[in-house]
């Protein structure tokens, strides 16, 4: 009977997962479409272009809090030890608060250097400042996403993809509607990405924070395993580091060379094939 329960929960989560994931993709080509057609390839180019740059970013200087969090709180359950978990919590949302406010200083302070070198000298700055919001976001959900994996909780992590991508399709959409008798604006395509983006991190933050302040005062924190931490933190960074900037730096040299527009083509080819 057990097993005939544990079955049907798998093959449920299994399906709730593909189906999460096939709707995101979905979403994903209709924003596409959206942007290329209300706004045009050259914005979707420079769309892509600050993402691309926004990842870069991100992942030269995170600790891979996430990774780190996943292997601390496992380890944790294997040596009855709640505090290593205790300690991986409390510096992984730390560690990304305060990198995610660095990031975002150093992003927003290059704005004209990035408009200068990478977007054809693009004159709406002020677009580009506002796009500086994405990236302490993708900090922010860090621990959170890290914490969610160890937990097995994959489920809710795709909601929360689906709930993103939902949140700039719809975006989108309303300023399409609205914007209907004009091109989409470069602002209001940003405004909807920083929405998209922050609305799932900071769920996905809170709920660490009220899942986890009713398991921290269960346990002391192991304080004495923060060297250990940071060792594993530096043994993660170089190869995970060089794994996730090689999947953003071929657009942004490609940016380096050609127009916006070209780097949206381009772009636009990637996306068609990344589902196969």
């Amino acid at each position: 009977m057990k097993s005939v329960i544990y079955d049907n929960v798998f093959k449920r989560n299994l399906l709730y997962n593909y189906g999460t994931k096939g709707v995101s993709i979905i979403l994903g080509f209709a924003v596409t479409t959206l942007i290329i057609r209300y706004a045009g390839l050259s914005i979707f180019g420079v769309i892509a272009i600050l993402g691309s740059l926004s990842g870069v970013f991100v992942n030269l200087i995170t600790f891979r809090t996430n990774e780190a969090l996943v292997a601390f709180v496992r380890r944790a359950e294997v040596d009855g030890d709640q505090g290593k978990a205790h300690l991986a919590v409390i510096l992984g949302v730390a560690l990304d608060l305060l990198l995610g406010a660095l990031v975002f200083a150093l992003f927003f302070y290059s704005v004209p250097l990035i408009s200068e070198y990478f977007i054809d000298g693009y004159s709406d700055l002020h677009g580009i400042y506002m796009y500086a919001f994405v990236l302490p976001m993708l900090f922010i959900k860090g621990a959170p996403l890290g914490y969610m994996v160890a937990c097995e909780n994959f489920t809710f992590i795709n909601y929360m993809n689906l709930l993103e991508n939902a949140i700039y399709f719809l975006g989108i959409l309303v300023y399409a509607i609205i914007d209907s008798d004009s091109n989409l604006g470069f602002e209001e395509i940003v405004i909807s990405k920083v929405f998209s983006v922050a609305v799932p991190a900071l769920i996905m933050f809170f709920y660490l924070l009220v899942v986890y302040s009713k398991k921290i005062y269960c346990h002391p924190v192991s304080w004495d395993e923060a060297r250990e931490y940071f060792r594993f933190s530096a043994h993660t960074f170089l190869s995970s580091t060089l794994k996730s900037v090689s999947q953003q730096i071929d657009t942004v040299i490609l940016a380096v060379f050609v127009s916006s527009s070209t780097v949206g083509i381009y772009t636009l080819f990637r996306q068609f094939i990344s589902p196969l």
